[in-house]
């Protein structure tokens, strides 16, 4: 049997202000982004119904993507990758074949959501430069924390009875960006500073007083336990079990008296919409009962007419299976699951290596899964380019451990702290002499 064959990933950089000027374009995106979050009304300040505003980051990552085409060459394009780019065409020619064919707006099409998934490339190509995603960790970090500085104390405010706007409740699906900003607070190397930031982030969660809060509270608590949990380097055996002894106790007991709260309180928990969800979660199974394969290839609505009111259907995941089928949830889904599994495979190397943008990835890919699941948030520009930029980080990373992996035996462990470091070295050596940068270790 011959020996599988050596696959080396080897990125030249052309020219490496344009890159540079990718990764800024791409923290842009991600500063209007959450510049629009922090607004408590869900309005984007005012902007939501102006288009060009509302998806002002898509055109940031847009702008970003272009940079990278022409800055990096040989950028390797695994079948995620692929999966993606079919998934973006299909909603953005299916979407408009349903604008030319049907009286209907932009909005009521699947050309956004296709265009959204472009803000996946630029974050994909800046994370297999590590400069680059130094550089990017390094700002896109300050931004989330910035961000969810400002939402905590307005969501305080708002349980205390302080409305300052004319809302039933505030940062419900905005709540995503609490869980997101836990991946860098959960990479502090600081125990004391890296545990109350996680706990701030899982408290902010909970105090949404939603169904979406409280599961994304648990998903950021596994995450935390999975971090807490790994192994330190030139860490004794003893000193780990006995943190993961009182991390584990810590969770059950969060989770005991969580359970216990709830049933104290139950009259004053939400019910999540339940009245509406039957009604357009019926619909789309029966759409999807009926072409389970395909679907409508996108063709139609991703709203639909519930008496005199259009609204969402508020489940994305019925909306992938109603429209695109199998097929088309699964070049949705199929990546994501991919980049999940790397990350909790990978969470050791990304604490040894205070990884916050991998953990990032994890925490924000894994939010974003459930909280899509029971909502509406394809749609939005301002919470979907989080998702799309922390699943390009967890697949960047995929795609440099595969290689390497396959190129390298296991013992060679120093590669992937050079491929997550600063990557200073290689870069410079590329401003003199553009010259590959293998990422084959």
């Amino acid at each position: 049997m011959k020996p599988p064959r050596r696959k080396d990933i080897r990125i030249v950089i052309t020219h490496p202000a344009i890159v540079r000027a990718g990764t800024n374009l791409l923290l842009v995106a991600l500063f209007i982004a959450a510049f629009f979050t922090v607004e408590p009304s869900d309005t984007d300040w005012g902007l939501e119904t102006i288009q060009s505003a509302k998806y002002a980051p898509i055109i940031a990552a847009s702008a970003s993507a272009a940079c990278y085409l022409v800055g990096l060459k040989g950028v390797p394009l695994g079948w995620p990758v692929l999966f993606l780019a079919a998934l973006s065409t299909a909603c953005v020619s299916a979407g408009f074949f349903t604008l030319m064919g049907h009286n209907v707006q932009l909005y009521q099409t699947y050309v956004g959501r296709g265009l959204c998934v472009i803000t996946f490339a630029p974050a994909y190509m800046l994370c297999l430069v590590p400069k680059e995603k130094k550089h990017f960790g390094e700002y896109a970090a300050r931004i989330m924390m910035m961000a969810v500085t400002v939402m905590i104390p307005i969501l305080v405010a708002w349980r205390l009875g302080f409305r300052m706007v004319n809302r039933a409740h505030i940062y419900h699906e905005e709540v995503l960006y609490f869980g997101a900003a836990a991946g860098f607070a959960l990479a502090v190397y600081r125990p004391v500073v890296r545990r109350l930031g996680g706990l701030a982030l899982i408290l902010a969660c909970i105090l949404t007083i939603k169904l979406t809060g409280f599961g994304l509270a648990m998903i950021v608590t596994m995450v935390a336990w999975l971090v807490e949990t790994a192994g330190r380097p030139d860490e004794s055996k003893r000193p780990l079990l006995n943190r993961r002894l009182w991390v584990s106790q810590a969770v059950f007991g969060g989770a005991a008296i969580a359970v216990s709260l709830a049933r104290v309180f139950r009259r004053s928990l939400p019910g999540g919409s339940r009245q509406v969800r039957l009604e357009t979660y019926g619909v789309r199974i029966s759409e999807f009962v009926a072409s389970p394969i395909w679907g409508s290839l996108f063709v139609g609505s991703p709203v639909m007419q519930i008496g005199l009111t259009v609204i969402p259907s508020h489940s994305d995941l019925l909306d992938l299976l109603a429209s695109g089928g199998v097929i088309g949830a699964a070049l949705f889904y199929l990546p994501a699951v991919a980049g999940v599994i790397h990350g909790i495979r990978s969470v050791k190397r990304f604490v040894r290596d205070c990884d916050g943008v991998a953990l990032f990835g994890l925490a924000g890919v894994s939010c974003f899964l459930f909280e899509s699941a029971f909502n509406p948030v394809l749609g939005q520009p301002k919470l979907v380019v989080l998702y799309w930029m922390a699943l390009g980080v967890l697949l960047a990373d995929r795609a440099i451990i595969g290689s390497t992996n396959r190129s390298l035996p296991v013992r060679h462990t120093r590669v992937g702290s050079l491929l997550t470091g600063s990557g200073g070295t290689g870069v410079r050596r590329m401003r003199d002499n553009p010259s590959p940068i293998s990422l084959q270790g």
